[in-house]
């Protein structure tokens, strides 16, 4: 039985107006759907393995142990509130840095830490990587604020001059983001181990610090043009910086399309075989970019990735593969299973 031209004509035009254009707005890759997880299994949250399959190969190795009677540096003997771990390899090693309170998150006094490995397995003992903040004479703790802490979600940075930058944010308790913030620091960690001079990379302007109130100065006056030139890279490029946006103000020009309730918390990305940035942030959110971040996509929840304030981590790994870790668990208090 043949179809009447003018019916046919209008189912055609149905498909091509109407469920066309749908179709290609739902597709799993596009900015309505960036990613999908496609692997049916959910979780127990009773237990803390979820029920899920051991992953085969996979190595829990602890690096430190916290001790209140017994601790090991300096003024951090005994601080048993250890958190926030950052990862790198460069040349060889492992390196690892990390935050420390005396006992709680959020509690003054804070401070950063870093530990060096050969084979991730055996850790040098920790050394202290960013100091607990000490500001200038005359400079008070604002109104409203009880002390000093650290709170970062970026650690590293490789630049394309091989320097290896190690980053940290200091601000004030209990709550060290947008008003809270005083500024982003940076030094440089050499191959032989040591460190150079701390520095200021990004001031908290919109608070009023600057050089003349903080505690380093601005790294553009360091004499190591080397250095310089590695920061400089580094607030170059988007995708990193765009890791800042936790802690630093709303308003912002470097954190265009990334303001709202919405925005990419704790950015993790990896790149597409076509090229296309995949960006992912906590609470399920994620978007898509083809500039290398100048532009993204509107960050959407994404329906299949159960998850709450945890991270979320992704990356193409060496087999031309694609890895994703977090918590598929709806629940900020109880962050488990991996």
């Amino acid at each position: 039985m043949r179809c009447p031209a003018n019916k046919l004509t209008r189912v055609v035009f149905i498909f091509i107006v109407i469920v066309y254009p749908f179709l290609l707005h739902a597709q799993t890759g596009s900015p309505a759907e960036p990613v999908r997880y496609i692997g049916g299994e959910s979780i127990d949250p009773s237990v803390h393995e979820g029920r899920l399959r051991w992953a085969i190969g996979v190595e829990s190795i602890q690096v430190m142990r916290a001790n209140r009677k017994h601790g090991g540096i300096g003024n951090d003997s005994g601080w048993t509130y250890n958190h926030a771990p950052n990862l790198a390899y460069w040349n060889g090693k492992f390196y690892l840095q990390y935050l420390s309170n005396p006992k709680d998150e959020h509690i003054a006094p804070g401070h950063t830490l870093i530990m060096t490995s050969v084979d991730g397995r055996q850790w040098e003992k920790p050394r202290i990587l960013f100091p607990p903040y000490q500001a200038p004479a005359g400079v008070k703790i604002p109104f409203g604020y009880t002390g000093y802490m650290m709170h970062q979600r970026m650690g590293f940075y490789t630049a394309p001059n091989g320097r290896l930058l190690t980053l940290a944010f200091y601000g004030h308790t209990e709550d060290p983001f947008q008003k809270g913030g005083i500024g982003r620091v940076v030094r440089e960690l050499y191959q032989d181990g040591g460190m150079g001079p701390i520095h200021f990379i990004k001031y908290e302007t919109h608070s009023n610090w600057n050089e003349s109130n903080t505690a380093f100065p601005f790294y553009t006056k360091s004499k190591d043009t080397g250095f310089v030139a590695a920061c400089n890279a580094l607030l170059k490029d988007k995708l990193k910086v765009l890791q800042w946006k936790d802690e630093d103000d709303d308003g912002d020009p470097k954190y265009a399309l990334n303001e709202d309730d919405n925005f990419l918390a704790a950015l993790s990305y990896f790149h597409r075989k076509d090229g296309k940035v995949v960006m992912l942030g906590k609470k399920s959110r994620a978007a898509l970019s083809e500039d290398e971040g100048a532009s993204f996509s509107y960050p959407v929840k994404v329906p299949t990735l159960i998850m709450s304030g945890g991270k979320n981590w992704g990356q193409k790994t060496k087999d031309g593969r694609y890895a994703m870790v977090y918590n598929p668990i709806d629940n900020s208090e109880y962050r488990y299973p991996l």
